[in-house]
């Protein structure tokens, strides 16, 4: 999951309580304040993070 953030804006409170869902079930969870922070992140990890999710059984 990507959450695209602009300028001042925040997660609410409902938001923050989808992530923990998401993460605690083993999924991936994003939030990005511009291009550069994503690309950075899947040149890092996300390529590998992403593969290993997909090819899981």
């Amino acid at each position: 999951m990507i959450e695209v953030k602009w300028g001042e804006d925040r997660q609410s409170e409902a938001q923050k309580m989808y992530q923990a869902r998401i993460e605690k079930a083993g999924g991936i969870y994003l939030i990005i304040h511009k291009f550069e922070e994503f690309y950075e992140w899947y040149m890092a990890r996300g390529k590998t993070q992403i593969q290993k999710k997909i090819s899981r059984p």
